[in-house]
């Protein structure tokens, strides 16, 4: 509610938009999976073209953004890092933590020379940056890896931002999905998928890497739901699992099981790999189940910018463009509940034992 947003001809790049657009808009109506905006500029005869991209000039009033502390005390390089953070391209999901402030992510100095960017509990650690060739990143020549971990920093916050999602404690549509990890087994027909549990140890499923999988969600709640389901991977990304084609879910009525990975083709399944210097690691599936029709590509992203390519296979759909929907201003009137999100934890690892 009250997001500002500036709408755009449709060939701009709203990564480095132009100050002046051809509309701006007001988020009026707030709704689980869409909202309706009110026109706000003082032009409101120019025409808003087809397919218009929209750029978030402001965020709404409860937009909550991810702290992340600097744990360093070098003058100039510190004072260069805090002005770049503060830059608009990086405000919107991120702040500052104040000193001795709990923080979601750390970009801690070790050893007087080696940058590490750092959950907040300092448990995890996602990218090191060692000193240049010149010995230190107090130069002009280390600029570029200065803004290389401010990327890193606010891919990560996206990428938590996209985590955080989750609907309220006691949710009856949580309460009535059941949803489990399971090992596919070789396939007797084309319309019979046998599974077998998967090991479970401290409620985080072990998925071995190049093993076939099916997510079994089984909808017991009294309305249809429609169904997604997203990979938040380790590598920093966020990819649709399903539906396989954006907004091409189908409602999967009470009562009824839906299977993602079940097939005999094997470019259809679903399995992990990692690289080879990688023994395991832990990630998120993220289920959102919606009453109505909904699409949350603007939710995906790829790996962190100074990582290589993470070799997957089969958990990972390339990201489609978001589609466009309008709604009457008067909009049926809906159930209080109309989404529900649960996690499944997993993590994966080198060999089934």
């Amino acid at each position: 509610m009250g997001a500002i947003l500036y709408l755009y001809p449709p060939a701009v790049d709203t990564t480095t938009p132009p100050e002046t657009p051809v509309a701006t808009l007001q988020g009026d109506v707030v709704e689980a999976t869409r909202s309706g905006c009110v026109r706000i500029d003082n032009q409101p005869w120019l025409p808003i073209p087809l397919g218009a991209p929209a750029f978030i000039y402001r965020y709404g009033e409860l937009r909550k953004r991810i702290k992340v502390a600097l744990d360093f005390m070098e003058g100039m390089l510190l004072n260069t890092m805090r002005k770049r953070m503060l830059q608009p391209d990086i405000y919107d999901e991120i702040e500052l933590a104040l000193p001795d402030e709990s923080a979601a992510l750390r970009l801690t100095l070790i050893n007087g020379n080696t940058f590490a960017i750092q959950s907040g509990d300092r448990q995890q650690t996602y990218q090191l940056y060692p000193p240049g060739p010149q010995g230190g990143y107090r130069s002009g020549k280390h600029i570029h890896l200065l803004e290389l971990m401010v990327r890193v920093l606010h891919h990560l916050g996206k990428q938590m931002q996209s985590g955080a999602i989750a609907s309220a404690p006691g949710s009856e549509i949580v309460a009535d999905l059941q949803i489990a990890v399971e090992r596919l087994l070789p396939a007797t027909t084309e319309l019979l998928f046998p599974t077998m549990p998967m090991a479970i140890v401290d409620q985080v499923t072990l998925l071995p890497v190049d093993t076939p999988f099916v997510l079994r969600i089984t909808n017991g709640y009294a309305r249809a739901l429609y169904i997604t389901v997203l990979e938040l991977g380790y590598a920093g990304d966020v990819k649709r699992i399903y539906p396989a084609i954006a907004g091409a879910t189908e409602a999967v009525a009470p009562g009824k099981t839906l299977l993602i990975g079940a097939t005999i083709d094997p470019n259809a399944q679903v399995f992990m790999r990692l690289p080879s210097a990688i023994a395991q690691v832990e990630e998120r599936f993220k289920v959102i189940a919606t009453t109505q029709e909904a699409n949350f590509d603007h939710l995906l992203q790829g790996e962190l910018p100074s990582r290589q390519p993470v070799m997957r296979s089969g958990s990972a759909q390339q990201p489609n463009m978001p589609t466009h929907t309008a709604f009457p201003r008067v909009s049926e009137i809906l159930p209080e509940e109309q989404w529900g999100s649960l996690d499944v934890r997993v993590r994966v690892v080198r060999a089934a034992n």
